[in-house]
């Protein structure tokens, strides 16, 4: 029986899509807002973390792919010790050497676990400071267009004249 990929993964997967989406929906609107050089300069640090993380990304979907040969593999070898029984005395030193196999992809796994972890707390971090962005930029806004109403303001009188 084939098994599928479990289902945290998918939703691991999800999550990082959605959080690099996330992402670079706010690097687009910080893009457009035609802000001073200091957020053109972090909009370039979004940009690379971004680029980082589509990296890690990647690289763990190449890994998730790994798990899945992985998988498809210890099942083959478990129907080949199934088949083996009889030869138990070898089965053994197959079974060890499986074994060693088998924790190493689980160092593996809980790299890439970590790896993952860290992500998603550099996600966190890009939103945090993005968050920050954003209510500058509407500050900003604010103030310029406090300032064009006073330039309004003081332009009336000259109007008025004509």
């Amino acid at each position: 029986m084939r098994k599928l990929v479990p289902p945290y993964a998918i939703a691991v997967i999800a999550a990082a899509m959605f959080a690099l989406s996330t992402l670079v929906l706010l690097v687009m609107v910080l893009a457009n807002s035609g802000q001073t050089s200091q957020l053109r300069a972090e909009n370039q640090q979004l940009s690379q973390r971004a680029t980082h993380l589509s990296k890690a990304l990647a690289r763990f979907n190449e890994d998730q792919d790994d798990v899945v040969t992985v998988i498809e593999e210890m099942e083959a070898e478990i129907a080949e010790l199934r088949s083996n029984y009889a030869h138990l005395g070898d089965t053994a030193e197959n079974a060890r050497q499986r074994l060693e196999r088998a924790n190493e992809r689980l160092n593996r796994l809980t790299q890439l676990e970590s790896e993952h972890q860290a992500a998603v707390r550099a996600n966190e971090e890009l939103q945090e400071r993005n968050a920050i962005l954003i209510e500058r930029l509407a500050t900003s806004r604010a103030d310029i267009e406090r300032l064009q109403q006073a330039l309004d303001n003081q332009a009336d009188p000259v109007i008025q004249l004509y």
